[in-house]
Protein backbone atom coordinates (compact mmCIF):
# COMPACT_ATOMS: atom_id res chain seq x y z
CA UNK A 1 0.00 0.00 0.00
CA UNK A 2 3.19 2.32 -0.12
CA UNK A 3 2.64 5.11 -2.95
CA UNK A 4 5.19 4.87 -5.94
CA UNK A 5 8.46 6.72 -6.63
CA UNK A 6 7.32 10.60 -6.50
CA UNK A 7 10.21 11.86 -8.21
CA UNK A 8 9.08 12.99 -11.66
CA UNK A 9 5.69 14.32 -9.90
CA UNK A 10 6.37 17.60 -11.34
CA UNK A 11 5.54 16.60 -14.44
CA UNK A 12 2.16 15.68 -13.45
CA UNK A 13 0.77 19.44 -13.68
CA UNK A 14 -1.86 20.80 -11.20
CA UNK A 15 -4.23 24.01 -11.81
CA UNK A 16 -2.09 25.93 -9.11
CA UNK A 17 1.22 24.63 -10.17
CA UNK A 18 0.54 25.86 -13.59
CA UNK A 19 -0.86 29.17 -12.28
CA UNK A 20 2.24 29.65 -10.36
CA UNK A 21 4.37 29.04 -13.27
CA UNK A 22 2.66 31.55 -15.51
CA UNK A 23 3.10 34.35 -12.93
CA UNK A 24 6.95 33.63 -12.16
CA UNK A 25 7.77 33.81 -16.23
CA UNK A 26 9.05 30.27 -16.38
CA UNK A 27 6.05 29.17 -19.15
CA UNK A 28 3.43 30.89 -21.35
CA UNK A 29 -0.33 29.59 -22.54
CA UNK A 30 1.02 28.83 -25.59
CA UNK A 31 4.22 26.72 -24.79
CA UNK A 32 1.96 24.75 -22.42
CA UNK A 33 -0.34 24.02 -24.83
CA UNK A 34 2.20 23.28 -27.29
CA UNK A 35 3.59 21.03 -25.05
CA UNK A 36 -0.09 19.23 -24.68
CA UNK A 37 -0.70 19.27 -28.18
CA UNK A 38 2.32 16.97 -28.96
CA UNK A 39 1.23 14.92 -26.05
CA UNK A 40 -1.61 14.12 -27.20
CA UNK A 41 -0.03 12.57 -30.58
CA UNK A 42 1.47 9.71 -28.60
CA UNK A 43 1.20 6.29 -29.01
CA UNK A 44 -0.20 5.93 -25.49
CA UNK A 45 -2.84 8.16 -26.32
CA UNK A 46 -4.28 6.77 -28.84
CA UNK A 47 -8.51 7.16 -28.85
CA UNK A 48 -8.30 9.80 -26.11
CA UNK A 49 -10.26 12.47 -28.14
CA UNK A 50 -12.66 12.08 -30.58
CA UNK A 51 -11.91 15.18 -32.07
CA UNK A 52 -8.93 17.77 -31.21
CA UNK A 53 -8.71 21.04 -33.36
CA UNK A 54 -5.05 22.36 -32.90
CA UNK A 55 -5.45 25.22 -34.74
CA UNK A 56 -8.47 26.32 -32.60
CA UNK A 57 -6.66 25.78 -29.31
CA UNK A 58 -3.73 27.51 -30.35
CA UNK A 59 -5.73 30.79 -30.99
CA UNK A 60 -7.09 30.31 -27.98
CA UNK A 61 -3.79 30.00 -26.34
CA UNK A 62 -2.05 33.07 -27.98
CA UNK A 63 -5.16 35.12 -26.86
CA UNK A 64 -4.45 33.94 -23.00
CA UNK A 65 -0.74 34.59 -23.49
CA UNK A 66 -1.75 38.14 -24.83
CA UNK A 67 -4.06 38.80 -21.91
CA UNK A 68 -1.46 37.55 -19.48
CA UNK A 69 1.43 39.59 -20.65
CA UNK A 70 -0.88 42.98 -21.00
CA UNK A 71 -1.48 42.16 -17.46
CA UNK A 72 -5.51 41.56 -17.95
CA UNK A 73 -5.35 37.96 -16.79
CA UNK A 74 -9.43 36.59 -16.42
CA UNK A 75 -7.93 34.91 -13.65
CA UNK A 76 -5.97 32.63 -11.90
CA UNK A 77 -6.37 29.60 -14.42
CA UNK A 78 -6.39 32.09 -18.07
CA UNK A 79 -4.69 30.08 -20.61
CA UNK A 80 -4.93 26.71 -18.60
CA UNK A 81 -6.20 23.65 -20.93
CA UNK A 82 -9.69 21.43 -19.60
CA UNK A 83 -10.79 18.63 -21.54
CA UNK A 84 -14.72 18.06 -22.35
CA UNK A 85 -15.97 14.81 -22.82
CA UNK A 86 -17.92 14.59 -25.93
CA UNK A 87 -21.46 15.08 -24.73
CA UNK A 88 -20.88 19.19 -23.94
CA UNK A 89 -22.36 21.38 -26.88
CA UNK A 90 -19.67 23.86 -28.32
CA UNK A 91 -20.48 26.50 -30.89
CA UNK A 92 -19.54 25.39 -33.74
CA UNK A 93 -18.84 21.54 -33.40
CA UNK A 94 -21.19 18.69 -33.60
CA UNK A 95 -22.32 16.91 -29.83
CA UNK A 96 -21.46 13.52 -30.69
CA UNK A 97 -21.29 11.32 -27.99
CA UNK A 98 -18.97 8.81 -29.62
CA UNK A 99 -21.66 7.78 -32.14
CA UNK A 100 -21.51 7.33 -35.14
CA UNK A 101 -25.29 7.94 -35.00
CA UNK A 102 -24.88 11.78 -34.89
CA UNK A 103 -22.02 12.31 -37.63
CA UNK A 104 -24.35 14.22 -39.38
CA UNK A 105 -26.05 16.61 -36.71
CA UNK A 106 -25.80 19.94 -37.02
CA UNK A 107 -22.92 22.28 -35.25
CA UNK A 108 -23.89 23.54 -32.13
CA UNK A 109 -24.97 27.54 -32.10
CA UNK A 110 -23.40 28.19 -28.74
CA UNK A 111 -21.48 26.39 -25.52
CA UNK A 112 -23.13 24.67 -22.77
CA UNK A 113 -23.61 26.59 -19.69
CA UNK A 114 -20.57 25.22 -17.69
CA UNK A 115 -18.22 25.21 -20.99
CA UNK A 116 -19.18 28.47 -21.36
CA UNK A 117 -18.59 29.13 -17.44
CA UNK A 118 -14.68 27.91 -17.20
CA UNK A 119 -13.74 29.85 -21.00
CA UNK A 120 -15.13 33.20 -19.17
CA UNK A 121 -12.27 32.39 -16.51
CA UNK A 122 -9.70 31.62 -19.40
CA UNK A 123 -9.80 27.96 -19.39
CA UNK A 124 -8.70 27.01 -22.86
CA UNK A 125 -11.60 24.33 -24.32
CA UNK A 126 -9.22 21.36 -25.38
CA UNK A 127 -10.79 18.79 -27.90
CA UNK A 128 -13.17 16.56 -27.39
CA UNK A 129 -12.31 13.42 -25.44
CA UNK A 130 -13.63 10.04 -26.36
CA UNK A 131 -16.27 8.01 -24.24
CA UNK A 132 -18.44 5.04 -24.16
CA UNK A 133 -21.42 5.60 -26.79
CA UNK A 134 -24.07 7.83 -25.44
CA UNK A 135 -22.69 7.25 -21.86
CA UNK A 136 -24.06 3.93 -21.69
CA UNK A 137 -21.57 1.64 -19.63
CA UNK A 138 -19.08 1.77 -16.67
CA UNK A 139 -16.32 0.04 -18.52
CA UNK A 140 -15.32 2.87 -21.06
CA UNK A 141 -15.02 0.67 -24.39
CA UNK A 142 -15.95 2.14 -27.92
CA UNK A 143 -15.71 -0.27 -30.83
CA UNK A 144 -16.37 2.46 -33.58
CA UNK A 145 -13.95 5.30 -32.19
CA UNK A 146 -11.82 2.86 -30.53
CA UNK A 147 -11.03 2.44 -26.57
CA UNK A 148 -8.44 4.22 -24.59
CA UNK A 149 -5.93 1.92 -22.85
CA UNK A 150 -6.11 2.20 -18.52
CA UNK A 151 -2.96 4.32 -17.88
CA UNK A 152 -2.04 1.39 -15.27
CA UNK A 153 -1.99 -1.21 -17.74
CA UNK A 154 1.34 -3.40 -17.80
CA UNK A 155 1.77 -5.09 -20.38
CA UNK A 156 -1.93 -6.48 -20.88
CA UNK A 157 -4.23 -3.87 -21.97
CA UNK A 158 -6.70 -2.77 -19.31
CA UNK A 159 -10.23 -1.12 -19.53
CA UNK A 160 -10.26 3.10 -18.81
CA UNK A 161 -13.41 2.62 -16.89
CA UNK A 162 -16.42 4.48 -18.29
CA UNK A 163 -18.10 6.39 -19.73
CA UNK A 164 -16.02 9.33 -19.13
CA UNK A 165 -12.86 7.22 -20.29
CA UNK A 166 -10.99 9.42 -22.62
CA UNK A 167 -11.37 12.38 -20.12
CA UNK A 168 -10.19 10.21 -17.49
CA UNK A 169 -6.95 9.30 -19.73
CA UNK A 170 -6.76 12.77 -20.82
CA UNK A 171 -5.36 13.70 -17.34
CA UNK A 172 -3.63 10.24 -16.66
CA UNK A 173 -1.59 10.48 -19.60
CA UNK A 174 -0.67 14.01 -18.40
CA UNK A 175 -2.18 16.38 -21.38
CA UNK A 176 -4.13 18.16 -19.93
CA UNK A 177 -4.58 18.92 -15.47
CA UNK A 178 -8.40 18.71 -15.59
CA UNK A 179 -11.29 17.21 -17.90
CA UNK A 180 -14.74 17.79 -17.12
CA UNK A 181 -17.40 14.50 -17.50
CA UNK A 182 -20.62 13.77 -17.04
CA UNK A 183 -21.77 11.08 -14.18
CA UNK A 184 -25.10 9.11 -13.98
CA UNK A 185 -24.30 6.19 -12.89
CA UNK A 186 -20.40 6.34 -12.26
CA UNK A 187 -19.32 7.50 -15.53
CA UNK A 188 -16.40 10.40 -13.76
CA UNK A 189 -15.96 8.13 -10.17
CA UNK A 190 -14.91 5.02 -12.32
CA UNK A 191 -12.60 5.84 -14.60
CA UNK A 192 -11.38 8.55 -11.98
CA UNK A 193 -10.56 5.60 -9.77
CA UNK A 194 -9.10 3.25 -12.37
CA UNK A 195 -6.42 5.50 -13.57
CA UNK A 196 -5.53 7.12 -10.22
CA UNK A 197 -7.03 10.53 -10.42
CA UNK A 198 -9.71 11.96 -7.99
CA UNK A 199 -13.24 12.71 -9.60
CA UNK A 200 -16.35 13.97 -8.66
CA UNK A 201 -19.97 13.78 -9.01
CA UNK A 202 -21.90 16.41 -7.59
CA UNK A 203 -25.47 16.62 -6.22
CA UNK A 204 -27.38 16.57 -9.94
CA UNK A 205 -28.49 20.22 -9.38
CA UNK A 206 -25.28 21.32 -8.13
CA UNK A 207 -23.41 22.02 -11.99
CA UNK A 208 -25.83 23.49 -14.53
CA UNK A 209 -26.47 20.57 -17.61
CA UNK A 210 -27.90 23.54 -20.12
CA UNK A 211 -26.05 22.27 -23.04
CA UNK A 212 -25.16 18.70 -21.74
CA UNK A 213 -26.59 15.49 -23.98
CA UNK A 214 -28.60 13.66 -21.33
CA UNK A 215 -28.73 9.76 -20.97
CA UNK A 216 -31.26 10.23 -17.85
CA UNK A 217 -32.22 13.65 -16.82
CA UNK A 218 -33.48 12.80 -13.26
CA UNK A 219 -29.64 11.40 -12.71
CA UNK A 220 -27.49 13.48 -15.23
CA UNK A 221 -24.57 15.45 -13.25
CA UNK A 222 -21.35 17.08 -14.71
CA UNK A 223 -18.05 16.34 -12.91
CA UNK A 224 -14.88 17.60 -13.28
CA UNK A 225 -11.69 14.72 -12.81
CA UNK A 226 -7.94 15.89 -11.85
CA UNK A 227 -4.83 14.74 -10.04
CA UNK A 228 -5.41 16.21 -6.64
CA UNK A 229 -8.62 16.61 -4.57
CA UNK A 230 -7.50 20.27 -4.58
CA UNK A 231 -7.49 21.01 -8.19
CA UNK A 232 -11.67 19.09 -7.91
CA UNK A 233 -12.29 21.65 -5.39
CA UNK A 234 -11.02 24.98 -7.29
CA UNK A 235 -12.81 23.42 -10.52
CA UNK A 236 -16.10 23.74 -8.43
CA UNK A 237 -15.60 27.03 -7.37
CA UNK A 238 -15.72 28.45 -10.75
CA UNK A 239 -18.38 25.99 -11.95
CA UNK A 240 -20.71 26.81 -8.69
CA UNK A 241 -23.78 29.79 -8.74
CA UNK A 242 -22.84 30.94 -5.47
CA UNK A 243 -19.20 30.84 -5.41
CA UNK A 244 -19.36 32.10 -1.42
CA UNK A 245 -21.11 28.29 -1.15
CA UNK A 246 -18.51 26.31 -3.19
CA UNK A 247 -15.57 24.56 -1.31
CA UNK A 248 -12.28 26.53 -1.20
CA UNK A 249 -9.22 24.10 -1.22
CA UNK A 250 -8.50 23.74 2.49
CA UNK A 251 -5.15 25.05 4.06
CA UNK A 252 -4.45 22.18 6.62
CA UNK A 253 -5.35 18.94 7.08
CA UNK A 254 -7.09 20.06 10.93
CA UNK A 255 -10.35 19.01 12.12
CA UNK A 256 -10.02 15.01 11.92
CA UNK A 257 -11.93 14.20 14.88
CA UNK A 258 -15.02 15.81 13.75
CA UNK A 259 -15.34 13.79 10.49
CA UNK A 260 -17.97 11.11 11.19
CA UNK A 261 -18.42 7.78 8.19
CA UNK A 262 -20.90 5.37 8.25
CA UNK A 263 -19.02 1.96 6.44
CA UNK A 264 -22.40 -0.03 5.13
CA UNK A 265 -21.94 -3.66 6.25
CA UNK A 266 -22.72 -6.48 3.39
CA UNK A 267 -22.29 -6.37 -0.43
CA UNK A 268 -20.96 -2.89 -0.44
CA UNK A 269 -17.70 -3.54 1.34
CA UNK A 270 -17.38 -7.21 1.22
CA UNK A 271 -18.41 -8.49 -2.24
CA UNK A 272 -15.34 -6.89 -3.82
CA UNK A 273 -12.32 -8.27 -5.31
CA UNK A 274 -10.07 -9.31 -2.11
CA UNK A 275 -7.15 -6.98 -3.37
CA UNK A 276 -9.77 -4.18 -3.31
CA UNK A 277 -11.29 -5.17 0.48
CA UNK A 278 -7.65 -5.04 1.91
CA UNK A 279 -7.01 -1.88 0.65
CA UNK A 280 -9.98 -0.19 1.88
CA UNK A 281 -9.67 -1.78 5.07
CA UNK A 282 -5.96 -0.79 5.68
CA UNK A 283 -7.16 2.88 4.37
CA UNK A 284 -10.18 2.85 7.37
CA UNK A 285 -7.37 1.83 9.88
CA UNK A 286 -5.52 4.72 8.98
CA UNK A 287 -8.72 7.42 8.69
CA UNK A 288 -9.13 5.89 12.67
CA UNK A 289 -5.57 6.88 13.34
CA UNK A 290 -5.60 10.35 12.18
CA UNK A 291 -8.90 10.71 14.80
CA UNK A 292 -11.48 9.75 12.22
CA UNK A 293 -15.01 8.08 13.71
CA UNK A 294 -15.69 5.28 11.74
CA UNK A 295 -18.94 3.56 12.37
CA UNK A 296 -20.41 -0.23 10.85
CA UNK A 297 -23.67 -0.76 10.71
CA UNK A 298 -26.13 -1.91 8.11
CA UNK A 299 -27.92 1.06 5.84
CA UNK A 300 -31.18 -0.38 4.56
CA UNK A 301 -32.07 2.49 2.27
CA UNK A 302 -28.99 1.48 0.35
CA UNK A 303 -29.96 -2.26 0.56
CA UNK A 304 -33.42 -1.64 -0.70
CA UNK A 305 -31.80 0.41 -3.37
CA UNK A 306 -30.51 -2.86 -4.66
CA UNK A 307 -33.88 -4.81 -4.71
CA UNK A 308 -36.12 -1.83 -6.93
CA UNK A 309 -33.58 -2.68 -9.20
CA UNK A 310 -34.14 -5.91 -9.72
CA UNK A 311 -38.27 -5.53 -9.28
CA UNK A 312 -38.75 -2.82 -11.35
CA UNK A 313 -35.56 -2.10 -13.65
CA UNK A 314 -32.93 0.69 -13.07
CA UNK A 315 -33.85 4.39 -13.29
CA UNK A 316 -31.24 5.37 -15.80
CA UNK A 317 -32.13 2.43 -18.02
CA UNK A 318 -35.60 3.42 -18.56
CA UNK A 319 -35.25 7.12 -18.44
CA UNK A 320 -32.54 6.32 -21.70
CA UNK A 321 -35.22 3.90 -23.35
CA UNK A 322 -37.95 6.40 -23.24
CA UNK A 323 -34.82 9.32 -24.45
CA UNK A 324 -32.92 7.73 -26.78
CA UNK A 325 -35.32 4.58 -28.07
CA UNK A 326 -35.54 6.15 -31.67
CA UNK A 327 -31.45 5.61 -32.32
CA UNK A 328 -32.40 1.84 -32.68
CA UNK A 329 -33.37 2.72 -35.91
CA UNK A 330 -29.84 3.01 -36.75
CA UNK A 331 -28.86 0.19 -34.60
CA UNK A 332 -26.39 -0.97 -37.29
CA UNK A 333 -24.14 2.31 -36.71
CA UNK A 334 -23.93 1.53 -33.00
CA UNK A 335 -21.80 -0.70 -30.63
CA UNK A 336 -23.72 -3.50 -30.39
CA UNK A 337 -23.53 -3.71 -26.41
CA UNK A 338 -24.63 -0.07 -25.58
CA UNK A 339 -27.62 -1.00 -28.24
CA UNK A 340 -28.53 -4.34 -26.86
CA UNK A 341 -28.45 -2.72 -23.22
CA UNK A 342 -30.70 0.40 -24.41
CA UNK A 343 -33.11 -2.53 -25.73
CA UNK A 344 -33.63 -4.12 -22.93
CA UNK A 345 -34.84 -1.40 -21.15
CA UNK A 346 -38.22 -1.79 -23.69
CA UNK A 347 -39.56 -4.58 -21.12
CA UNK A 348 -40.22 -2.29 -18.43
CA UNK A 349 -43.88 0.08 -18.55
CA UNK A 350 -44.33 3.48 -17.87
CA UNK A 351 -45.54 2.88 -14.43
CA UNK A 352 -41.71 1.36 -13.44
CA UNK A 353 -40.32 4.68 -13.97
CA UNK A 354 -43.09 6.55 -11.16
CA UNK A 355 -42.75 3.99 -8.65
CA UNK A 356 -39.13 4.43 -8.89
CA UNK A 357 -38.77 8.19 -8.53
CA UNK A 358 -41.75 7.18 -5.59
CA UNK A 359 -39.29 5.05 -4.01
CA UNK A 360 -36.11 7.30 -4.63
CA UNK A 361 -37.53 9.89 -2.56
CA UNK A 362 -38.69 7.46 0.31
CA UNK A 363 -35.10 6.07 0.62
CA UNK A 364 -33.31 9.55 0.16
CA UNK A 365 -35.32 10.66 3.41
CA UNK A 366 -34.64 7.17 5.42
CA UNK A 367 -30.46 7.33 3.99
CA UNK A 368 -30.55 10.30 5.59
CA UNK A 369 -32.25 9.57 8.79
CA UNK A 370 -29.75 6.31 9.04
CA UNK A 371 -26.53 8.41 8.34
CA UNK A 372 -27.44 11.17 10.97
CA UNK A 373 -25.38 13.79 8.95
CA UNK A 374 -22.20 11.10 8.71
CA UNK A 375 -20.66 10.21 5.30
CA UNK A 376 -20.61 7.21 3.90
CA UNK A 377 -17.61 5.77 2.93
CA UNK A 378 -17.42 2.73 0.36
CA UNK A 379 -14.95 1.19 -1.89
CA UNK A 380 -15.26 3.00 -5.64
CA UNK A 381 -15.59 -0.10 -7.58
CA UNK A 382 -15.99 -3.93 -6.76
CA UNK A 383 -13.38 -4.93 -9.34
CA UNK A 384 -9.89 -3.79 -11.01
CA UNK A 385 -9.81 -2.62 -14.48
CA UNK A 386 -10.66 -5.93 -16.40
CA UNK A 387 -8.57 -6.79 -19.53
CA UNK A 388 -9.44 -4.73 -21.97
CA UNK A 389 -9.42 -7.98 -24.53
CA UNK A 390 -11.75 -10.25 -23.19
CA UNK A 391 -13.98 -7.78 -22.58
CA UNK A 392 -14.30 -6.96 -26.42
CA UNK A 393 -14.09 -11.15 -27.12
CA UNK A 394 -16.30 -12.42 -24.21
CA UNK A 395 -20.20 -11.12 -23.81
CA UNK A 396 -20.88 -12.49 -20.62
CA UNK A 397 -18.24 -11.64 -19.21
CA UNK A 398 -18.43 -7.85 -20.19
CA UNK A 399 -22.30 -7.82 -18.99
CA UNK A 400 -21.26 -9.41 -15.73
CA UNK A 401 -18.10 -6.48 -15.61
CA UNK A 402 -19.95 -4.05 -16.62
CA UNK A 403 -22.88 -4.81 -13.53
CA UNK A 404 -20.31 -4.63 -11.30
CA UNK A 405 -18.44 -2.20 -11.94
CA UNK A 406 -20.84 0.00 -11.56
CA UNK A 407 -22.74 -1.84 -8.76
CA UNK A 408 -21.44 0.84 -5.62
CA UNK A 409 -21.71 4.39 -7.94
CA UNK A 410 -24.84 3.82 -8.99
CA UNK A 411 -26.85 2.83 -6.17
CA UNK A 412 -25.15 6.05 -4.97
CA UNK A 413 -26.63 8.00 -8.18
CA UNK A 414 -30.21 6.86 -7.76
CA UNK A 415 -30.45 8.21 -4.72
CA UNK A 416 -28.57 11.39 -5.74
CA UNK A 417 -25.44 11.48 -3.31
CA UNK A 418 -22.48 13.86 -3.93
CA UNK A 419 -19.52 11.56 -4.62
CA UNK A 420 -15.80 11.95 -4.44
CA UNK A 421 -13.02 9.23 -5.37
CA UNK A 422 -9.46 9.66 -5.00
CA UNK A 423 -6.68 7.18 -4.90
CA UNK A 424 -5.34 5.80 -1.76
CA UNK A 425 -2.44 4.29 -2.98
CA UNK A 426 -1.89 0.68 -4.40
CA UNK A 427 -3.08 -2.24 -4.33
CA UNK A 428 -1.96 -5.92 -4.27
CA UNK A 429 -2.33 -6.22 -8.03
CA UNK A 430 -0.33 -2.74 -8.34
CA UNK A 431 -3.26 -0.74 -9.58
CA UNK A 432 -4.53 2.57 -8.04
CA UNK A 433 -6.78 1.70 -4.49
CA UNK A 434 -9.67 4.57 -4.61
CA UNK A 435 -11.98 5.70 -1.61
CA UNK A 436 -15.44 6.87 -2.46
CA UNK A 437 -17.03 9.51 -0.14
CA UNK A 438 -20.81 10.33 -0.24
CA UNK A 439 -23.27 12.20 1.72
CA UNK A 440 -27.00 12.74 1.03
CA UNK A 441 -28.31 15.28 -1.82
CA UNK A 442 -26.84 18.82 -1.57
CA UNK A 443 -24.48 18.11 1.05
CA UNK A 444 -21.33 18.70 -1.81
CA UNK A 445 -19.39 21.23 0.43
CA UNK A 446 -18.92 18.38 3.47
CA UNK A 447 -18.07 15.39 1.02
CA UNK A 448 -15.06 17.77 -0.64
CA UNK A 449 -14.37 19.68 2.63
CA UNK A 450 -14.12 16.03 4.70
CA UNK A 451 -12.44 14.03 1.27
CA UNK A 452 -9.46 17.44 1.40
CA UNK A 453 -8.27 16.17 4.89
CA UNK A 454 -8.82 12.48 3.84
CA UNK A 455 -6.72 12.95 0.88
CA UNK A 456 -4.38 14.78 2.77
CA UNK A 457 -4.43 12.25 5.96
CA UNK A 458 -4.25 8.90 3.32
CA UNK A 459 -1.85 10.52 0.37
CA UNK A 460 -0.69 13.65 1.03
CA UNK A 461 -2.91 15.06 -1.76
CA UNK A 462 -0.72 14.61 -4.06
CA UNK A 463 -0.86 12.92 -7.70
CA UNK A 464 -0.37 9.41 -8.58
CA UNK A 465 2.64 8.75 -10.65
CA UNK A 466 1.83 7.93 -14.02
CA UNK A 467 2.37 4.35 -14.91
CA UNK A 468 4.24 4.88 -18.28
Amino acid sequence: MNLPNRSALSALPTLAGLSDAFDRGEMTPDTLIERALQRAQDADCAHIFCTLDATRIQQAAAQATQRRQAGQALGAFDGIAVSWKDLFDQAGEITGVASLTTRDDAPKLRDALCVAQLKAAGMIAFGRTNMTEFAFSGLGVNPNFGTPVNAWSQGEALAPGGSSAGAALSVARGIVPVAMGSDTSGSVRIPAALNGLAGFKPSSARVSCIGVWALAPTLDSVGPLAHTVEDICLLMRLLAVDADAAPAPADNASGAAIIRAVVPDGVWTEDVEPQIQRAFEHSLVRLKQAGAEIIRKPLHALDRVASLFSEYGTLVGIEAWHLHQEALTRAHLMDAQVAKRLQANAAYPLQNLSRLLDWRMRLQRMLAEELQGALLLMPTTAIDAPPLRRLEEDEAFFVKANRRMLRNTMACSFLDLPGLTFPTGINDNGLPAALLVSAESGRDEAVLGAGQAMARWLTGDQPLNEKR
